[in-house]
């Protein structure tokens, strides 16, 4: 992982406390990450709740790295 030279996207919400642990271990090997945490979601909230906005910022970011 550490020699991996693509841009890895973390994202997880605020009350997901393994997720954000996760992220800070990544984050000691990953070259290019950005990090992002959504306030007040927990574990697949964003996702089941808000499934079209979570598709739409999918589709930004991969449309970004084009």
């Amino acid at each position: 992982i550490a020699q991996n030279e693509t841009m890895v996207y973390l994202w997880c919400g605020s009350k997901e406390p393994y997720a954000i642990k996760s992220h800070k271990e990544l984050k000691r090997y990953l070259k290019h990450y950005h990090e992002e945490i959504m306030d007040g979601f927990g574990h697949g909230e964003f996702l089941m709740k808000h499934s079209g906005e979570c598709c739409e910022k999918i589709r930004r970011t991969l449309e970004a790295k084009q």
